[in-house]
């Protein structure tokens, strides 16, 4: 797993490289009024909750865009073992063993702020055991259809 520091070094300038964002670049959540330590901290700690020890990388895919990812180990799919990932990438995409870092980071916080105490554990039990159609979630949690939303879709990265 990457440390705390790394993970928040690639959150603070993605998706540039730190020398684009030094040749004045403005990195999306710096726009967005989000706090990078604060969002790489709850990451760290969720991802250490769960026992997930995925490791965090940051991949050029030009001279100023980075590609912030995780990977997941003793998988097929990806950068497919190409020294070149840039140009691996542009061919075959991020791959399914490639999560973007940001979105994950923000899983982990709507997942605190809608599901308080019950996150991250609870969701790692019913990822590993998903409950069986048209059972419950327990006292308080519903599920959520296609006609249904159980939080506001314009959420922030």
């Amino acid at each position: 797993m990457t440390d705390l520091p790394e993970i928040t070094e690639i959150l603070r300038h993605w998706p540039w490289s730190k020398e684009a964002v030094q040749a004045g670049y403005v990195p999306v959540l710096a726009k967005m009024g989000i706090d990078p330590v604060q969002r790489a901290k709850i990451l760290v700690e969720d991802l250490a909750l769960i026992g997930c020890d995925w490791p965090i990388r940051s991949t050029f895919a030009s001279e100023t865009v980075v590609l912030a990812h995780y990977e997941i180990p003793g998988t097929d799919f990806g950068k497919m073992d190409d020294d070149d990932a840039s140009e691996v990438t542009k061919a075959h995409g991020s791959g399914l063993n490639w999560g973007s870092v940001v979105r994950l980071s923000k899983v982990c916080e709507v997942g605190r702020k809608y599901f308080g105490s019950e996150w991250p554990s609870k969701f790692k039990t019913q990822l590993l055991n998903p409950p069986l159609m048209g059972s419950s979630y327990g006292p308080g949690h519903h599920q959520v259809n296609r006609h249904s939303r159980s939080m506001p879709s314009n959420t922030a990265i």
